[in-house]
């Protein structure tokens, strides 16, 4: 009997999976309000660049991105990719001259090594998801979103900001606006060629010509998660069956 109750207690603790989330780097921009220049973040392994000048500032302790029609934008680069993750931040889009075709989105990419939409490796282009009016993005209010990405070709189960356990499929990535998911196994948007390899940037920035937007963010952070999947049910069937046959004996 003694034996028996061992051999099911093994079956017990192997048979759940369990993910792991990893802060890889995270910012908070809390320095002096001015221009913004390129600098390391603020915690763990990662940077960030810049291109636009006096479009990108520094504003009670968040980051402002203010459409010129140049394109500006900044990215967030990590040191080290990841196959599973997310990247997390606060984001607040003002649409200064009410909406329209450019004025009412923030561009974004989930992005592999140094390459935008420019460079020759492939890049995810997210511009439809931060669009004021769709998705939970309401103008001018401040909403923490989470892209959860999988460029495995297996399956992974993570828990979401709500504590539920969700499977992402193989090349997807999962939208979450303030804790709900919003856009859920997407393999590409209407801006993408899908998800890149592996992951290690995110960039935001305004659209050529674009004008009459603010978009300001804080709080970001990119994360690894590593999951443990479960073992199949085959394999639990062998090792109960091999219980009995010891109890047996």
């Amino acid at each position: 009997m003694k034996k028996a109750l061992v051999t099911c207690s093994v079956i017990s603790l192997i048979s759940f999976s369990s993910s792991q989330a990893a802060v890889i780097f995270s910012e908070d921009f809390t320095q002096a309000d001015g221009q913004f220049s390129d600098r390391a973040a603020s915690s763990g392994a990662g940077f960030i660049d810049v291109a636009g000048g006096s479009a990108l500032t520094i504003v009670n302790n968040a980051f402002v991105l203010t459409s010129n029609g140049g394109g500006d934008r900044v990215e967030f680069e990590s040191t080290a990719q990841a196959t599973t993750g997310f990247f997390e931040f606060d984001f607040t889009i003002v649409e200064a001259m009410g909406p329209g075709t450019l004025s009412d989105r923030g561009f974004i990419q989930l992005v592999s090594g140094d390459s935008r939409s420019t460079g020759g490796s492939p890049v995810a282009n997210l511009s439809d998801t931060l669009e004021a009016g769709t998705v939970g993005i309401v103008d001018g209010v401040t909403s923490t979103v989470r892209y959860y990405f999988n460029t495995t070709t297996s399956d992974f189960v993570y828990t979401d900001p709500a504590g539920v356990s969700q499977t992402l499929e193989a090349g997807g990535y999962d939208f979450f606006v303030d804790n709900v998911l919003t856009q859920e196994q997407q393999s590409q948007s209407a801006n993408s060629a899908g998800l890149p390899a592996s992951i290690d940037t995110l960039v935001v920035q305004t659209f050529a010509a674009q004008e009459g937007v603010s978009i300001t963010l804080d709080n970001v952070s990119f994360n690894a998660i590593t999951t443990i999947p479960e073992p199949s049910t085959t394999v639990l069937f062998g090792l109960a069956s091999l219980g009995f046959f010891v109890r047996r004996r």
